[in-house]
């Protein structure tokens, strides 16, 4: 059996970034790769609502403009590939494609999971 700490190892290491973020629009995970792309500190990303980490981006916008998750209100699982252009922190540009996976849980509440890679993917 896989432990916690052995997950948190792959999570980590993968090269796709990656970030959780839950119902309110908040990150709650993000790993070491997202953190890199985005130009974000790991520790001071969690708990951010999750527009302040794509600035400049159509889906930040969308989010700022509803107060939900658009990408979350879609009732059937379907990929949904974004091309993004995100503004980091230092100024720089970075071409990211965003992939979008809606993660129905108990109850009536949704994650999302965005995962991140260069556009060449």
């Amino acid at each position: 059996m896989i432990t916690l700490p052995e997950l948190k190892q792959v999570f980590d290491n993968l090269d796709e970034g990656i970030v959780f973020i839950d119902q309110d629009r908040r990150v709650v995970a993000i790993n070491e790769a997202a953190s890199r792309m985005l130009g974000q500190d790991l520790d001071t990303t969690l708990n951010k609502l999750c527009h302040s980490l794509f600035q400049g981006t159509d889906c930040a916008k969308n989010c700022e403009n509803n107060d939900h998750c658009v990408l979350m209100v879609e009732t059937k699982q379907e990929r949904k590939f974004q091309d993004l252009v995100v503004r980091r922190p230092d100024g720089a540009l970075v071409n990211l494609r965003m992939w979008a996976i809606v993660l129905p849980s108990k109850g009536s509440s949704q994650h999302c999971a965005v995962v991140l890679r260069g556009t060449n993917w």
